[in-house]
């Protein structure tokens, strides 16, 4: 919320945002777990990738002058 009320992240509903962070942090681990991107992934691969995704997942977050309200419909 704090990020909102600064306006760096889009306004809308903090819990389904939570749900949507927690989902893909969720994800990316239950791939990893389940192998499902290869069952050669070094620690240091793993890292790479979640620093990506953490970084799609707050670039999708910040707030843009075409602001969408997370959570509700367009």
């Amino acid at each position: 919320m704090d990020c909102q009320k600064q306006r760096r992240f889009v306004r809308g509903d903090p819990k389904i945002m939570a749900v949507a962070i927690w989902a893909q942090i969720y994800g990316l681990a239950q791939l990893i777990a389940e192998g499902m991107l290869g069952r050669d992934l070094t620690k240091r691969k793993v890292k790479e990738l979640a620093c990506i995704v953490e970084r799609m997942l707050v670039t999708g977050l910040m707030q843009r002058d075409d602001e969408e309200i997370a959570g509700e419909p367009s």
